[in-house]
């Protein structure tokens, strides 16, 4: 009796060892879970953070970018260009101000439908030389002498405009002088129509608009 009673201890205390094993594998494997749950969330995290951080890093304010002419670049609602020959682009017409600097600078539309009525803008856009209207053919330009005028560095500086078959021009005849063609220039192997506002003397070529000849004009 006193042996069965001593393996039946035994036993008992085997069967106890067994589940307290059982019980802290169980326990650890819960704590792996969790830990492994937790980790990933995190990584999860992690990874959300990242892309929200990238496509904010990758908006532009304003959808205007500068390009200076020693390579460094300025994106936001506002940009101001150096004294070499800059480029400006812009996706759509919410900017604030730009100023192409000093140099022969160039504007360009680069998107669809953009409308570009200098005469809504006033002060916005300064010291542009060049108007690119993109290679849509869906963009246009508007404006009248004044602002041919005061578009570029100097009233001396010629104003080009350019673009993809389609783009269009429009002319405003202010000032008490109407526009007409007057001659064609070739710029860069491109032939462009000259127009001059009949406000000013015949040899005062101030203010004059050099057109690329495949765009469509609007006197009006």
């Amino acid at each position: 009796a006193s042996l069965f009673a001593m393996d039946m201890d035994d036993a008992r205390q085997a069967d106890t060892h067994s589940l307290a094993v059982t019980h802290d594998e169980k326990a650890s494997e819960e704590i792996g879970t969790a830990t492994a749950a937790s980790s990933a969330t995190s990584a999860a995290d992690i990874t959300t953070t990242g892309s929200a951080v990238a496509e904010e890093g990758s908006y532009t304010i304003g959808g205007v970018v500068i390009t200076r002419a020693d390579g460094s670049t300025q994106q936001g609602a506002s940009v101001t260009g150096s004294a070499g020959d800059d480029t400006v682009v812009v996706t759509d017409l919410n900017f604030d101000h730009i100023d192409g600097g000093q140099g022969i600078d160039t504007l360009v539309l680069n998107g669809e439908h953009l409308d570009l009525d200098l005469s809504t803008l006033g002060l916005k856009i300064g010291n542009i030389e060049v108007l690119d209207l993109g290679q849509s053919g869906t963009n246009s330009v508007r404006l009248d002498l004044q602002q041919a005028l005061a578009l570029t560095d100097s009233p001396q500086d010629d104003l080009l405009i350019k673009g993809a078959d389609g783009s269009q021009v429009t002319l405003s005849n202010t000032d008490g002088g109407v526009w007409a063609t007057v001659g064609q220039r070739t710029v860069d192997g491109q032939i462009f129509d000259v127009y001059h506002n009949s406000a000013l003397v015949s040899d005062n070529n101030l203010g004059d608009v050099l057109v690329q000849h495949n765009l469509q004009v609007h006197v009006v």
